[in-house]
């Protein structure tokens, strides 16, 4: 169903990721993926939601990265539960094969690699 859709994938993957440091690979994968959605134009991010103080978390770092103009001012970041909103299920799905991929498990990507463009960057 995936592979059918009209859309695009950006996957930031940051690795190797320490346990104790999760929420910085977060950090860094994000600034990535706002960057390279501000550049595609696009208007409207949602991310999955978590606790109340991760969820503030993350919109602390979207308001660093529009004050750094790292992404646009206009590009509308929020948060929404998967069972609101089920274009969150593509986006797990896109993750997942992506991972299984780094796995060795490439059966799960090939069908939608035409739409995803995996971007790599090191976690410190």
């Amino acid at each position: 169903m995936v592979a059918g859709a009209d859309l695009a994938a950006v996957v930031v993957v940051g690795a190797p990721v320490d346990r104790k440091k999760q929420e910085r690979a977060r950090r860094m994968c994000m600034e990535r993926l706002m960057y390279e959605l501000g550049e595609m134009s696009v208007a409207r991010v949602l991310l999955e939601s978590r606790t109340s103080s991760l969820n503030g978390k993350d919109l602390a770092m979207v308001e660093a990265l529009r004050g750094s103009r790292i992404m646009p001012t206009g590009l509308y970041v929020g948060h929404a539960s998967p069972l609101a909103e089920p274009m969150l299920w593509i986006a797990d799905a896109v993750a997942g094969a992506v991972s299984a991929a780094r796995d060795g498990q490439h059966e799960f990507v090939t069908g939608i690699k035409h739409l995803v463009m995996t971007i790599e960057i090191p976690v410190r």
